[in-house]
């Protein structure tokens, strides 16, 4: 049997899972930039083409539809990635039970969002437009990140948000126009949500699974039971993120929720990073916490001093240049 580390072994262990993860933190954040510059063109080129009112609600819509992601996740995806970190062998069972799980999550998000349509959205356009992006969610139960997180593939899911983010902006550059096109945008939104979904599954069949809603009565009790806390906690995240932009649709025009919409997409786009930072990190946490504890500790401390500091300048930066940025991106209505 190999020898438990020493505490003076940790640091050397720490440094090779470093080395291990830094590769696909490369591969995972490359296709994250370039699927943010085509998101943010292509937000920018509808800011300017719809004028703030209508873009207004497009933010709006886009708040809804990330907040109902974040509903269908429910935790889940971190809990199935970790098992199937730490169980290989049974990843089909998994495989099997998160579609079911999250296709019974998206169409509850689904119901939600018709309802809270016409409380939010202040013209009919915009409600259809949010009950498209809510409808994109339905498209949520293929989306298999967890999957190829647990099984360490990390450069198989860096394309998919960028072959989401490439439709949207050709399809935004080519069909929308002016305000009067602005329904566009959300048939765009589902078109661009279903190619990705359509990507997760060629990839997990090319890696020998079949993903297919097919539950077990086993997995999905300890995914309800152990996800429950960890989606508490997103729900906490998105109503930290998009309850101003609802608050602001409630009591002021759309024209409003265009410029606040604006500055939280900057904000945003860097922040999630930080989401990707983690995402690439969590299989080690998990495998050194399960196989190699006294190597938890260097990791994470090598961890927070390069987070620390990049995140205090990232910040620093976009309150220095927040106007020229805006006005740049957007315009200057923005």
């Amino acid at each position: 049997m190999t020898a438990p580390a020493t505490p003076a072994d940790a640091p050397t262990h720490a440094a090779g899972r470093a080395r291990l993860f830094l590769p696909d933190y490369a591969w995972i954040a490359s296709g994250e930039v370039l699927s943010k510059v085509a998101g943010f063109v292509a937000f920018a080129y509808l800011a300017r083409v719809l004028a703030p009112a209508a873009y207004g609600a497009v933010e709006l819509a886009v708040a809804v539809g990330m907040g109902g992601y974040l509903v269908v996740d429910f935790g889940i995806g971190p809990i199935a990635a970790r098992i199937v970190t730490q169980e290989r062998g049974r990843a089909d069972a998994r495989v099997r039970s998160v579609p079911a799980m999250r296709l019974a999550l998206s169409l509850a998000g689904f119901a939600l969002a018709a309802a809270l349509a016409p409380l939010l959205a202040a013209t009919p356009e915009g409600r259809t437009l949010v009950l498209l992006y809510a409808g994109a969610l339905l498209a949520a139960p293929w989306i298999l990140d967890w999957l190829f997180q647990g099984l360490d593939r990390m450069k198989w899911v860096a394309p998919a948000n960028l072959l989401r983010m490439s439709v949207f902006l050709a399809g935004a550059l080519v069909f929308v126009h002016g305000p009067e096109q602005l329904l566009r945008v959300g048939a765009i939104e589902v078109a661009g949500f279903g190619a990705m979904a359509a990507y997760y599954v060629l990839a997990a069949r090319r890696h020998g699974e079949r993903p297919r809603v097919a539950p077990d009565r086993d997995t999905l009790r300890v995914l309800v039971r152990e996800a429950a806390p960890v989606g508490a906690g997103q729900l906490l995240w998105a109503l930290n993120q998009y309850l101003p932009t609802f608050a602001v649709a409630w009591f002021w025009s759309q024209s409003e929720v265009a410029w606040y919409g604006a500055a939280h997409r900057v904000v945003f786009s860097l922040g999630s990073f930080i989401f990707l930072y983690f995402f690439t990190l969590y299989p080690q946490l998990v495998r050194t916490t399960h196989d190699a504890p006294d190597d938890f500790v260097p990791l994470t401390a090598h961890s927070l001093r390069a987070t620390a500091w990049l995140g205090g300048l990232a910040g620093l930066c976009g309150m220095l240049l927040a106007v020229p940025i805006c006005t740049l991106a957007f315009g200057d209505a923005f």
